[in-house]
């Protein structure tokens, strides 16, 4: 089975349907991080500061830039 999926990058619709699909496994990655890893490095620590900068820490690792992802 194959499947093709035709985006128009002259298209701003086309186009940020395009970096989102091309994003998809840096985002389930880091999904993943954060709900399997994340809360075992903050075990001991309650602050929610330090959480968020973990997130946002795994994010840049994955050259995840949410803020290109939605319009």
């Amino acid at each position: 089975m194959k499947a093709t999926i035709e985006f128009d990058l002259d298209n701003q619709e086309d186009k940020m349907a395009y970096k989102r699909a091309n994003a998809s496994l840096d985002m389930a990655i880091v999904l993943w991080e954060v709900t399997h890893n994340l809360r075992h490095k903050l075990e001991n620590d309650s602050d929610i500061d330090k959480v968020f900068y973990e997130i946002l820490d795994l994010m840049d690792k994955h050259n995840l830039a949410i803020d290109d992802l939605i319009d």
